[in-house]
């Protein structure tokens, strides 16, 4: 098993050839301190990511501690939307009629 490890064989593809978990083949790998030859990378995974780890711009915020804080809604905002998107749930819902029977 730790030959195929060392071979580049992905771990998934082991763990089904012996007909465990890919864990216990990761756990294994780790235990004996084996390396991959070939590190697996996601095509569809950012190249890189933002320094502050944020993906968006903040528009509204104040500092404090060297540290950007959201202001975000009132209470009385959030009440707002709520009763907004409850009477909205209530006209899309579709109406049920009786069968005449």
């Amino acid at each position: 098993m730790l030959d195929l490890v060392k071979q580049g064989y992905s771990y998934r593809s082991i763990a089904l050839k012996f007909e465990c978990d890919r864990s216990s083949i990761l756990y294994q790998a780790r235990k004996h301190k084996i390396e991959r030859l070939v590190k697996i990378v996601n095509p569809k995974s950012p190249k890189s990511y933002p320094q502050d780890g944020r993906t968006f711009k903040l528009k509204d915020y104040y500092v404090e501690n060297n540290e950007k804080i959201n202001k975000g809604k009132t209470y009385a905002e959030y009440v707002k939307d709520e009763q907004d998107r409850k009477w909205k749930e209530f006209i899309n819902k579709p109406t049920r009629t009786r069968r005449a029977g």
